[in-house]
């Protein structure tokens, strides 16, 4: 949980496949099912781009 702690905190773009990719990059074998559930319990979400509602129109 250190680790998914702090590469958020360094750059909270990765979701779920990524930190799984990047967990076993670092020699974890971890499932994505369990990284997103330890993501929900550390109330960490990725930051996407949001809908730009002007260009809409």
């Amino acid at each position: 949980m250190r680790l998914l702690d702090e590469r958020c905190l360094g750059g909270p773009t990765y979701g779920v496949l990524q930190m799984q990719d990047y967990l076993l990059d670092e020699g974890y074998q971890v499932n994505h099912k369990r990284v997103r559930k330890l993501l929900r319990l550390m109330c960490l979400q990725a930051i996407y781009p949001k809908k730009n509602l002007i260009r809409l129109g």
